[in-house]
């Protein structure tokens, strides 16, 4: 027998294999894994390991290995492919990437992944499965960690079915990652088995009916019981789905097609501690729709089509609720007490509603003595009661933007000294009282910009000795209030897109850590030396989209900090002297002004950006060689 009669049967193995397998590895994920022609681990461990063609791998401690391999699909129409070739030994993860790209469907075969006794993690992603059987992950028995990701739902016509018993194989499941699937309906107590499941994600799919879940606690009579669904029983009243008892803490099935949430549709899962359901559809909650629920820490109902709640909504989370998100709704009403007695609950999200001021009031946040975070933005608030955030001493971010607000009273905001940002913007404030900001002795951050203030009290910063950021701009102010007097802790100050004409009286004087100056569309005509003598520590100064026709000499050179400079979109002719003197200017902007002349005398040697275009130049000179 000749040489190449012997080494035809191997040749012929690896042909097969390699057919088999049809892989393709994706580089962007080359530097986390090794080659597979062996690898050094961190520690140093010099262990061999044999990955099939176009996978990659890498060494985790204990000697375990990550293998990431790429298909083009999995058992389709293209491919045949065989998992077998997966070493076993020393295999601790395994990621199945399929080409999204291609539109065949893939299938996993019974007992695929039978022998990788030591998988304790499996992802499979774009692999366009349609059926998902009870024996696919049969040996499995130590996997902690499943993903199963088809994607199916950008193509309406791929869906994926789940048997009954399909995780029977894998009963230590800790995480288990089903979403974007395109999942129309699951078998009754597929989960009962997985008594270990911490995290369930089953987001982005197509459910309909919470019930079908199999979470729901029996003998809790509902309102909003559909009439229809479920099979009825001997005594006429619907009987929902065999209920999983599960000491679930994570559970996302946001992005589905839920329509209502039932009394105790997730009250078997006592342990629960996070519940996403955002970006549903959902109108209608029961009375009781979290009973049951009594560690819970995290609801997220926010891009539904909520219009009111159920008071008694928080009943059974009231001792554990930390954080409440209900942003992008329709919810026009709060039901008094609704959040009462929510002592532990730190943030609370409101925004993109259509509350108005008769539902905003003191009953409406009494009690809520650890909250943090309130966003009110984007409502239809048009006033605040003098005592509505008495309750809110810990309160630190307070967000009331898009709304109607005409007047801030008195001492409204008194109650919350330990808050750091107040965001008022894009509201219809005039005028800022003396009293307005009362007992903000922490606030670092205002928001006034685009309101129609047209002047502020010298006095209405007086309370507020730790702001740090203030933006006023988008407003009607003719002059530089002089409440900015003496704010020696401000860093930048925003007044663009008003109407000042003169920035030397009151000036900016106090304002010794200003760092950042934006005067940007206003109607400056003139920059005289007086301007910036008070602003040592000025970096970054923005006068853009005035009127300015004449700049006096030196009148940067008190800032001897600037580093950069906005003077496009004016009247300037002349800039000779102007910048010489600054030595730390590197970015200056002089476009679109009336410039007939420029030589390089004219700005520092260390400049580094120089914008001059859409001016009137005829002349370039360089008077000194520089």
């Amino acid at each position: 027998m000749s040489r190449c009669e012997l080494l035809l049967p191997a040749l012929l193995l690896l042909v097969s294999v390699q057919v088999n397998y049809s892989l393709q590895y994706d580089s962007a994920e080359s530097s986390r894994y090794y080659h597979p022609t062996g690898a050094f681990s961190e520690s140093g461990s010099n262990l061999r390991y044999d990955a099939p063609d176009d996978c990659k791998y890498r060494i985790l401690p204990g000697n375990e290995v990550d293998l990431a391999c790429n298909l083009r699909t999995v058992n389709s129409e293209f491919d045949n492919t065989n998992f077998s070739v997966i070493p076993a030994e020393h295999t601790a993860a395994l990621s199945i990437l399929c080409n999204e790209a291609i539109m065949a469907r893939s299938k996993l075969l019974p007992n695929s992944f039978v022998h990788l006794v030591r998988l304790k993690a499996l992802s499979l992603e774009f692999c366009k499965i349609a059926k998902f059987s009870s024996s696919v992950l049969a040996g499995l028995g130590d996997l902690r960690n499943f993903t199963l990701r088809t994607h199916n739902i950008a193509w309406p016509e791929l869906n994926l079915e789940i048997e009954p018993d399909a995780f029977g194989y894998t009963r230590n499941l800790e995480v288990l990652d089903l979403s974007t699937n395109n999942i129309w309906s699951l078998p009754d107590h597929l989960f009962c088995s997985l008594t270990g499941l911490r995290s369930l994600n089953i987001s982005s799919n197509r459910l309909q009916d919470v019930n079908d879940l199999g979470f729901r606690e029996k003998g809790v009579k509902d309102e909003l019981e559909p009439s229809e669904g479920h099979k009825s029983n001997s005594s006429g009243s619907v009987a929902p789905p065999v209920s999983c008892a599960l000491d679930l803490e994570d559970l996302d099935v946001s992005k589905n097609h839920f329509v209502l949430l039932p009394a105790a549709g997730f009250g078997m899962l006592k342990r629960l501690k996070m519940l996403k359901i955002h970006d549903n559809e959902i109108s209608m909650v029961g009375d009781k729709a979290l009973s049951g629920l009594k560690e819970l820490q995290i609801l997220d109902l926010s891009s539904n089509k909520l219009v009111a709640l159920p008071t008694d909504l928080f009943r059974d989370p009231a001792q554990s609720i930390q954080e409440i998100y209900l942003q992008n709704n329709s919810i026009s009403v709060l039901s008094p007490g609704l959040f009462s007695k929510l002592e532990q609950l730190q943030a609370l999200d409101l925004s993109q509603n259509q509350l108005t001021s008769a539902w905003v009031n003191r009953e409406t946040f009494g009690g809520l003595i650890r909250l943090v975070l309130l966003n009110l933005a984007s409502n239809k608030i048009t006033k605040l009661e003098s005592e509505i955030f008495s309750d809110l001493y810990t309160l630190q971010i307070l967000n009331l933007r898009h709304n109607q607000l005409e007047i801030i009273a008195a001492d409204t905001f008194s109650p919350m000294n330990n808050l750091h940002t107040l965001l008022l913007s894009h509201n219809k404030l005039k005028y800022l009282d003396a009293y307005s900001l009362n007992g903000l002795y922490a606030l670092s951050l205002l928001s006034l910009d685009n309101n129609a203030l047209t002047g502020v009290h010298p006095e209405a910063f007086r309370n507020c000795s730790s702001l740090q950021d203030l933006n006023l701009n988008g407003n009607e102010l003719t002059q530089v209030p002089l409440a900015l007097k003496d704010m020696r802790l401000l860093r930048t100050v925003d007044l663009g897109e008003n109407s000042i004409s003169i920035i030397e009286e009151p000036g900016f004087r106090g304002m010794n850590n200003l760092y950042g100056l934006r005067l940007i569309s206003n109607n400056i005509e003139n920059i005289t030396r007086k301007a910036f003598k008070d602003l040592p520590s000025l970096q970054i100064l923005n006068v853009a989209r005035n009127k300015i026709t004449y700049i006096e000499k030196g009148a940067f050179e008190p800032a001897v900090s600037v580093q950069a400079i906005r003077l496009d979109g004016n009247l300037l002719t002349d800039i000779d002297g102007l910048f010489t003197s600054m030595p730390n200017l590197v970015w200056l902007n002089i476009s679109d002004n009336k410039l007939e002349h420029f030589d390089y005398s004219h700005i520092p040697p260390h400049l580094q950006w120089l914008d001059l275009h859409r001016n009137e130049l005829t002349e370039l000179t360089n008077r000194y060689g520089l």
